[in-house]
């Protein structure tokens, strides 16, 4: 059964989280091509292409898609991010707690 995660940047300035957004959905699709990404607007009348990740993605795809964001979160030191499933989410995730977290929330 497939299942949805939301990654934010709630600590970033709007341009820069976009731009994070794109370079972080890159990385993913790139673990793993059955993964599904999409780029969400925090606001509809906004001009950015959308600061919020949606990820549609099995189970198999899961270690694959936690080592591919902990990659990403080192080369992007500073940089946290939360992730939500559902009405779970955990906050300030970084590359030193992100494949914990991620199992954690697809519990």
């Amino acid at each position: 059964m497939d299942q949805i995660l939301t990654i934010s940047f709630p600590e970033i300035a709007k341009g820069e989280a976009s731009k994070r957004a794109n370079s972080l959905a890159d990385l993913i699709e790139g673990c793993d091509r059955s993964v599904s990404v999409k780029h969400v607007k925090e606001r509809v009348d906004s001009q950015d292409a959308g600061t919020i990740l949606q990820i549609v993605l099995g189970a198999a795809s899961l270690r694959l898609i936690s080592s591919g964001i902990k990659v990403w979160l080192e080369r992007n030191s500073g940089c946290n991010i939360s992730i939500t499933k559902g009405k779970i989410r955990i906050d300030h995730i970084s590359s030193e707690n992100a494949a914990a977290a991620l199992h954690e929330i697809m519990k």
